[in-house]
């Protein structure tokens, strides 16, 4: 921990700062990077041009396999079938090497949040620090599936800030209970979307990175 400066890449619009806390202690908005020379394959694009925005599950880590976890994956897949949802899917990589997907959902690998997240409904995801904050900072809905400690926290955030649906415990996941969650997030989408829309402007304006190096710089040179 520095004795001069303390920076914390969190939008003030997401969390409050601590009224208790010493100077050093700044929060700058989310850090971030656009990644513009990114160009998506030319099946993803044929999917996004099919039909209506499709819904993205992007659990990060949380579905890194180190063997098939084909019930999980199923979980996603006849709930996404059951409520009519295309979608873009990430991770399970293990199991999707011998797992046919429908015509309506593809599977893809790394890529950008700042590219995937505009194409998206809603995301599904498990909180991690940089998913939640992608889904503030592109105004996308989400339904949190965390799964440990901090994510858990993330998830709160997403559920207070009135961008996502109420979080589902991972312990808890069974296809009844994601249908129900997707059917919630359509019947209020155009609410939260509209909440996370204004979020992203906001978090946009705060300018993070340019805040960061100017407290840097400002406090190199005391």
């Amino acid at each position: 921990m520095s004795k001069k400066l303390n920076l914390i890449p969190i939008s003030s619009h997401v969390i409050e700062r601590d009224p208790y806390w010493e100077d050093k202690n700044v929060i700058t908005g989310y850090w971030y990077d656009e990644d513009e020379d990114y160009e998506p394959s030319g099946s993803l694009l044929e999917l996004l041009k099919d039909g209506e925005k499709p819904l993205i599950l992007a659990l990060g880590a949380m579905s890194f396999e180190d063997e098939s976890e084909k019930e999980k994956l199923e979980i996603f897949v006849n709930a996404f079938k059951k409520t009519g949802c295309r979608a873009i899917i990430q991770g399970f990589q293990n199991t999707l090497q011998e797992y046919k997907l429908p015509d309506t959902m593809i599977a893809c690998g790394s890529i950008p949040h700042s590219w995937l997240f505009r194409q998206g409904f809603f995301v599904i995801h498990h909180c991690g620090f940089g998913t939640t904050a992608a889904t503030f900072i592109y105004g996308i809905p989400s339904i949190p599936i965390p799964h440990i400690l901090d994510q858990k926290g993330f998830a709160k955030q997403l559920y207070d800030a009135g961008v996502s649906t109420k979080p589902i415990n991972t312990k808890d996941l069974s296809e009844e209970i994601l249908i129900k969650a997707i059917q919630e997030m359509k019947n209020n989408y155009t609410d939260k979307k509209k909440v996370a829309y204004e979020l992203s402007k906001k978090i946009n304006d705060e300018g993070g990175v340019a805040k960061a190096v100017k407290l840097i710089q400002e406090a190199m040179n005391k």
